[in-house]
């Protein structure tokens, strides 16, 4: 009996081990995939996207760069994707940058898009 129920519970919530990991390093992003690996050096990004689609339980980034972009499903990470932009923002920062998230027209509500802007992030915008 309870070695069914255990059984049946270990069924219902599988871990596996995710199929991509994210390294932030000083100088660039690195996916680990088992196809093989991808590099976005953080000179030349430009956008981060984070959107969670309908029928998703995890939230989804999307890294712009002038040559292509990288979407990357934030799906058995230790880090919510809060926390991975965040981390990257303070890597910008090191590197005179800042990430800034845009606003829609309506009320002014965060719509989820952050720009890579030049500067110092606490100096009052003209």
């Amino acid at each position: 009996g309870p070695a069914l129920l255990f059984l049946g519970l270990w069924a219902a919530f599988p871990r596996r081990t995710p199929l991509i990991r994210l390294t932030i390093g000083d100088a660039s992003l690195r996916f680990h995939r088992r196809a093989g690996d991808e590099q976005i050096s953080l000179d030349t990004l430009s956008q981060i996207t984070k959107v969670r689609p309908l029928s998703a339980k995890f939230d989804r980034l999307t890294f712009v760069t002038a040559a292509d972009e990288v979407v990357f499903d934030v799906a058995n990470l230790h880090h919510e994707a809060s926390d991975i932009i965040n981390l990257i923002s303070i890597r910008l920062e090191e590197r005179g940058r800042y990430l800034r998230e845009g606003v829609t027209d309506v009320m002014g509500a965060p719509n989820g898009v952050w720009e890579v802007i030049s500067g110092n992030p606490f100096e009052k915008p003209d």
